[in-house]
């Protein structure tokens, strides 16, 4: 979920579809096609292609989960800088020390 220009939730299609167009042209550019390889004790020794719908839909769901948690740590990490450096907020005023 992500807002909208207007203030208002809606479905983030930008991550969702942009990731999966992203996860698609990686795999169809970086990946190699299936081949035959010669060795001596198999001279045609088949190597199949890392281009399938499954290897997209993992590289797909990587990156989703890790774009998910980075801006998890992003909305978190005040809280938890603050948590662990011990800083506590001055905001509210000490009381002065009267020995009347």
């Amino acid at each position: 979920m992500t807002r909208s220009d207007s203030g208002n939730k809606q479905f983030n299609f930008s991550e969702v579809f942009g990731s999966a167009f992203a996860a698609a042209i990686s795999t169809y550019s970086y990946h190699p096609e299936s081949t035959y390889v010669s060795t001596p004790t198999n001279p045609h020794m088949f190597i199949g292609s890392d281009r399938t719908l499954s290897n997209t839909a993992s590289v797909w769901g990587t990156q989703i989960a890790l774009d998910t948690v980075t801006l998890v740590v992003k909305e978190f990490w005040p809280d938890v800088h603050r948590k662990l450096s011990h800083k506590q907020k001055s905001d509210v005023p000490q009381p002065a020390n009267s020995n009347h």
